[in-house]
């Protein structure tokens, strides 16, 4: 080892000077067939600014590569020394030289932990993405390694987010590498950044709050985003307070989803555990044996397609209903789609909307309000039967309510309109649920008619039996079947179950699942 060598290594500044000032040269210990490090490399490494500036200005080689093709700045880096670090890149260090591993300096210093070099660096026009072989470590997979979350939210706002889904020679990625080792902080960090975690196939987690967090996201909205944002925003005395388990809500305009009949009206909301929900809200005087009705209807039915019921709350002026948030109406469904995606897809969402009847109908209950409106559709495009304020349970043994007719006006069968009209009590069945099923069947199925004509007639025709815009369904099959659903004759309807089972529908799928990741806690 050369004499400067030696001094370097041993951080002896003035046997470095002297041995400069008799006559040896620095970059006599540069030349391509030495290996080892470098005096410059040593001064480096040693975190000594005045050996490294002396060196410099001797005319050491700031990029000179040792055997691992290591500069001086990567080990500036290594030795947490950003004062050396910024020394050799105002003097010409390269910043994004890669060693033979392929690791910059801000590789080094993102597994350094080290947020103020990583900034310096990455103003300095270090790259925060690699075009590099698939397999290679990213910076922003090192940050997620180390579990630094603060580094990790650097990386991603300048640029680091095309690198969030490429994967090290084992094929895990940034997200699955986090959650395996129990980095929450990294996860959430992720979250905020809009990583779309449905692309994963499987995320195994170290701790239960990480599995907590991807089960929610997975059920966020999107359509309702930007009000759930807006309603996070606002300061605590913005916010109603409604019981303890209902974090976030607000009546106002902003946060609105639909409003109902004698006061009622739905909002978004949080509950504690971060769910998203929608909240409705009723006036007690006017409306309180709808809502006491329908929160026990709710609370007894456990199905995919019927609307999943959170809790119940009061005060003096509302009872709050909160069900699980979803997208839209079917009725808002139909009017985005084009009528070949309906054909296609209308058969699911038909079966889909007939099973919920059936779970309702095996539990003795009768909607008695089924409209496009009373029908919403989930983040993952499933139908669920909403707005039971009208339903009504069988007694033990009984297959009939004797009622008022009480429903939608162009939604009703004809034996319930004839009930109203002559404001008699009314025989309300099973099959009274049908027919309205039969002609949102139709609404779907022809993007958003009715099967008894418009409004001006629509009433008439039904008391007639008389679906004069049937012949609008071209598919034979789907015509036989919506004809059968609303059948004029009560007894000549089907039950859910035999409607599932008509040739339209039996050899549909049910529910193609969007896919989702395997959630699990690592076993760890």
């Amino acid at each position: 080892m050369s004499g400067i060598l030696a001094a370097a290594k041993a951080g002896n500044f003035q046997e470095i000077k002297r041995l400069v000032e008799s006559g040896v040269e620095v970059k006599d210990c540069e030349s391509s067939d030495n290996v080892c490090d470098s005096p410059l490399h040593y001064a480096a490494k040693m975190g000594s600014l005045s050996i490294v500036t002396y060196l410099v200005e001797h005319r050491a080689n700031v990029n000179f590569k040792n055997e691992w093709d290591n500069t001086a700045l990567h080990h500036a880096v290594e030795s947490d020394s950003l004062v050396i670090v910024k020394y050799l890149v105002e003097n010409g260090a390269d910043v994004n030289c890669k060693s033979k591993s392929k690791a910059t300096a801000l590789h080094f210093a993102v597994r350094n932990g080290k947020l103020a070099t990583v900034e310096y660096l990455v103003e300095n026009g270090a790259k925060v993405t690699t075009k590099g072989r698939r397999g290679e470590k990213t910076v922003l997979y090192w940050a997620c390694r180390k579990g630094n979350e603060l580094i990790v939210d650097y990386l991603l706002h300048h640029g680091a987010s095309k690198d969030i889904h490429k994967t090290d020679r084992s094929g895990r990625c940034c997200l699955v590498k986090a959650c395996y080792e129990g980095y929450t902080g990294v996860v959430q960090t992720f979250l905020k950044f809009k990583v779309d975690i449905r692309k994963e196939v499987e995320l195994l987690c170290g701790n239960k709050e990480i599995v907590n967090i991807l089960n929610l996201e997975l059920n966020k909205s999107s359509k309702h985003r930007e009000k759930i944002e807006k309603l996070k925003a606002l300061s605590d005395e913005k916010l109603t307070k409604v019981g303890s388990t209902l974090k976030c809500f607000s009546a106002k305009k902003d946060f609105l989803l639909g409003r109902g009949c004698m006061g009622t009206f739905v909002y978004v909301g949080i509950m504690e555990d971060g769910s998203e929900v929608a909240v409705k809200r009723i006036l007690v005087p006017a409306s309180e044996d709808l809502a006491e009705n329908e929160k026990n209807i709710l609370s007894r039915v456990v199905s995919p397609f019927i609307v999943s019921y959170r809790t119940f709350l009061e005060d003096a002026t509302f009872v709050y209903l909160i069900v699980d948030l979803c997208e839209e109406t079917l009725k808002e469904h139909v009017e985005s789609k084009t009528i070949e995606f309906l054909r296609e897809y209308g058969p699911r969402m038909i079966k889909q909307i007939l099973s919920g009847l059936k779970s309702l109908h095996d539990l003795g209950i009768l909607h008695r309000d089924l409209k496009p409106l009373n029908v919403l559709v989930d983040i993952e495009g499933r139908m669920r039967l909403t707005d039971f304020g009208l339903s009504r349970v069988l007694n033990e043994d009984s297959t009939t309510v004797d009622t008022l007719g009480k429903g939608t006006l162009e939604w009703m069968p004809a034996e319930v309109i004839k009930a109203r009209n002559a404001k008699e009590i009314g025989r309300f069945k099973k099959k009274s649920d049908i027919h309205a099923a039969g002609m949102i069947a139709f609404f779907i199925l022809t993007e958003g008619e009715h099967p008894f004509g418009l409004w001006p007639d629509r009433m008439r025709n039904i008391l007639a039996g008389n679906p004069i815009y049937l012949v609008n369904l071209e598919d034979p099959k789907a015509k036989k079947f919506v004809s059968w659903l609303i059948s004029h004759k009560i007894d000549d309807r089907p039950y859910a179950e035999e409607a599932l089972s008509h040739p339209f529908l039996d050899q549909v799928e049910i529910y193609e699942e969007l896919h989702k990741p395997i959630i699990s806690l690592t076993g760890r």
